[in-house]
């Protein structure tokens, strides 16, 4: 008999126990320690989605409720329906009765939907990134919008093309816009300075964002989503948790007046600019203009810095004095010195009151 031949029969049950026992170990660990974040739940009243400092909640047949980055909450309901329904010929369908999580079970489960047996509403989270795929559907041919209803606490929307500026997003709409306005990226910003950021998807229409009167009569600020039946209709969902003044601010920019300026004077190639070509002998009046849409008013500064081509000499102040202009804005006023002949570069920052 070969002995290596039979130590190796012997050791394969051995192996065989080791690994049945660690499976057994590892079973045991995952029942005892029952995952609850990353995936959805269904609490019995309707799914429930938690991840590191956001959430998502749907609740019985009005559907999904809840959308929010920390406290700040998203989603606009009301006690008969949820933040979602879909409008159809001027009918409303606010009741989504089925629920489930298009998955094996609830430990896999990162796709929640609400339905109605014609219209489905999935919301997919990312797993590492608090942003959601939004995908509408319908089972029949007829075009139809989805409505998703913002909360109260959401000051406005601003909306653009694929713009990644915010500050100069400046289509704005809120809860006194008469018109609808008509975007593929969107940011709806809550009034702690949180925002809620809306695009379409590769091969979804344009959406409209519009303060429209709900199915009780109740004016809302609402997202209105196209829906083509029998077709993926996808867009995306992105909370920035950050509260952050850019979302108030609105499109900064230079206003200098210099006595080089030509005459009659015309726009330079940077914005509020004429002349950008300085002596120690020209007299500046040089501004930052900006307008504020925050619900309190700015405390923060404006800063101004010029550094010379060669590197030196560098000049930097800021300043919390502003004054309102005649059209509502605010100015903040610089006097800058250019000791040195030559092409300098300038910036403008605004600073909120965290800096």
């Amino acid at each position: 008999m070969n002995p290596d031949f039979a130590s190796e029969k012997l050791r394969k049950p051995c192996a065989g126990a080791i690994l049945t026992s660690l499976l057994l170990v590892a079973a045991g660990t995952w029942g005892a320690d029952r995952v609850t974040k990353n995936l959805f739940l269904d609490t019995g009243s309707g799914l429930r989605f938690e991840s590191e400092g956001w959430s998502l909640a749907s609740h019985g047949d009005r559907g999904w409720v809840s959308l929010k980055a920390g406290e700040s909450e998203f989603l606009g309901v009301t006690p008969r329906r949820g933040a979602f329904a879909f409008l159809k010929k001027e009918q409303w369908f606010v009741r989504f009765p089925d629920r489930g999580l298009i998955s094996h079970d609830e430990w896999v489960g990162r796709r929640g939907s609400v339905a109605d047996g014609v219209n489905i509403v999935t919301l997919s989270p990312d797993w590492h990134s608090p942003s959601v795929e939004l995908y509408l559907g319908a089972n029949e041919k007829e075009t139809q919008k989805a409505v998703m209803f913002l909360n109260e606490a959401v000051m406005f929307v601003r909306c653009g093309g694929n713009e990644l500026n915010r500050a100069w997003m400046r289509q704005i709409v809120d809860r006194g816009s008469r018109t609808a306005v008509r975007a593929r990226t969107a940011v709806a910003v809550h009034r702690d300075g949180c925002a809620l950021v809306i695009s379409c998807g590769k091969d979804s229409g344009d959406f409209e964002v519009a303060a429209i009167r709900d199915d009780s009569g109740a004016e809302q600020l609402a997202v209105l989503f196209p829906v083509k039946g029998f077709a993926p209709n996808i867009y995306r969902l992105e909370l920035d948790a950050v509260a952050r003044g850019e979302n108030f601010a609105l499109a900064p920019r230079f206003d200098v007046k210099s006595s080089d300026d030509p005459q009659p004077p015309f726009e330079g190639a940077t914005l509020g600019v004429g002349n950008p070509v300085y002596s120690p002998d020209t007299k500046l009046d040089f501004g930052i203009v900006f307008g504020w849409l925050g619900p309190s008013p700015f405390s923060g500064a404006a800063e101004l810095e010029i550094v010379h081509s060669l590197g030196e000499p560098r000049w930097s102040r800021a300043t919390t004095d502003l004054v309102r202009t005649p059209d509502g804005l605010l100015r903040a006023e610089f006097k800058p010195r250019f000791g040195k002949p030559g092409i300098y570069e300038v910036w403008g920052r605004l600073l909120d009151a965290a800096g």
